[in-house]
């Protein structure tokens, strides 16, 4: 299994917390954020992320349905993890290959997706 660098974004900072966590024991580096705007930097400074995990609902200039878009616009590449416990994204409103997760999730939803996506 390859290490991935995966950013999260996620505006409640315990879900931020408990996610990076997460992350970190499945053996992956992270990077943070509490909205898209901040993301978008992140994005911008750091080439080699992997993985975007995002919330939809977050304040900003944009969601991370937004942010998704954008972020795969820039980096094609990019894999694509959208979550939310208030809306419900289609296949349509995530980006092609990207992959929805409702809140609540099992851990176990995150831990699968990142195997999988760090044996491709």
């Amino acid at each position: 299994m390859q290490p991935l660098k995966v950013l999260v974004v996620e505006d409640e900072m315990i879900l931020l917390v408990d996610i990076v966590d997460l992350v970190e024991d499945n053996g992956h580096a992270t990077l943070e954020a509490q909205n898209a705007d901040v993301a978008m930097g992140l994005l911008e400074r750091h080439a080699d992320i992997d993985v975007l995990i995002t919330d939809i609902d977050m304040p900003g200039s944009m969601d991370g349905l937004e942010l998704a878009r954008r972020a795969r616009a820039i980096y094609p590449d990019i894999a694509v993890v959208v979550i939310s416990g208030k809306w419900h994204a289609s296949n349509d409103d995530v980006p092609p290959g990207g992959r929805f997760i409702p809140k609540p999730y099992p851990r176990s939803a995150i831990t699968e997706v990142l195997k999988q996506l760090a044996s491709a």
